[in-house]
């Protein structure tokens, strides 16, 4: 399952794409933990973190770009996705989007669901 689909016009890159990044094996506070609904799992804390993505075209692992992440609110676990002048939003096409997370204290997570993005040509 993917985690969000985002659909673009070619040359669009406004707004950045803003997610939660969340652990599906803890449950968040109050919460009984669904392996299926992320609602229910608890936020990944990202103080001191950095964060990466790549993108490539659907059904392929080439990488043919990275994408700028910024941590919004690290105790939220929200970051942005920042896809200005990337090859991303350049062509019509379908990407996804592979989000890594660099721990202050070492260690790297990759986020398992792929962002999927949608292109579509521009009328002229």
């Amino acid at each position: 399952g993917s985690m969000a689909a985002v659909k673009w016009v070619q040359g669009d890159s406004l707004p950045g794409v803003k997610f939660t990044i969340r652990d599906s094996n803890s449950a968040a506070a109050g919460q009984e933990l669904d392996p299926k609904d992320p609602s229910t799992w608890a936020v990944v804390p990202l103080v001191g973190a950095n964060v990466f993505a790549t993108a490539s075209y659907s059904g392929s692992t080439k990488i043919i770009g990275q994408i700028p992440c910024v941590v919004a609110s690290s105790p939220k676990g929200e970051v942005i996705l920042n896809f200005k002048d990337t090859a991303v939003v350049a062509e019509e096409g379908d990407y996804e989007v592979e989000v890594t997370v660099e721990y202050a204290g070492g260690g790297s997570q990759t986020i398992y669901n792929f962002i999927e993005v949608s292109v579509r040509a521009r009328h002229v």
